[in-house]
């Protein structure tokens, strides 16, 4: 499966050609929304609260390609064990689901305002882009090159090693981000609140 963007901003998938049948669901899009990142900004109100709904509702779409994923997946998980780039693909897959879901979380006002300025942004920021899409390409990038070549990959056991090691390393490079910015609350509200009945 390989992710593509259209111009409109839509995503759609398109799945590899050892599978040979539809995805379960025809056609799957999804709509960016990082409006949670603007509720710390000097915005009006009225455009933080349209921005806590979308990053709300961005849940739909993203379960759909959730479900949509695991649904294709359904009886071929042995594939996942035999196939580096749908290895890569598919934790590119949920990590893109975290960083939703964190996003989601994030949304809310009053988590927002503990969590914005934290090491916790960073870590959701790197969630998405490093893990998420940077699977996602790794995943796109061993699927398709030997196709378009005609040659096999050099060495699949290095192959391997890389997705193990990216693994390994993206996962604690994210949980010490976390760890930071969840650490770090206690201390940052105290200052936003210092800062709130200063300026009152």
């Amino acid at each position: 499966m390989v992710l593509l963007y259209t111009c409109n901003n839509k995503a759609s998938l398109i799945q590899p050609s050892p599978f040979h049948d539809r995805l379960f669901f025809h056609r799957v899009c999804l709509h960016w929304c990082g409006g949670h990142h603007l509720l710390q900004a000097p915005i009006p109100e009225w455009l933080k609260t349209i921005a806590i709904v979308n990053s709300g509702l961005m849940m739909v779409p993203v379960l759909a390609f959730i479900t949509n994923i695991f649904l294709t997946m359904r009886g071929r998980w042995n594939c996942f064990i035999e196939s580096i780039p749908l290895r890569f693909m598919l934790f590119g897959v949920v990590f893109y689901f975290l960083a939703s879901l964190q996003g989601t979380f994030q949304a809310f006002r009053d988590t927002n305002m503990y969590l914005h300025f934290s090491q916790w942004t960073v870590g959701h920021a790197h969630i998405a882009l490093l893990g998420g899409f940077g699977f996602l390409v790794f995943g796109a990038i061993y699927f398709v090159v030997p196709r378009v070549t005609g040659k096999e990959i050099y060495s699949n056991r290095l192959t391997s090693y890389h997705f193990w090691f990216s693994t390994l390393g993206f996962i604690s490079f994210f949980s010490f981000m976390t760890i930071m910015g969840l650490s770090r609350i206690q201390a940052g509200s105290r200052i936003f609140r210092s800062q709130q009945y200063c300026c009152n």
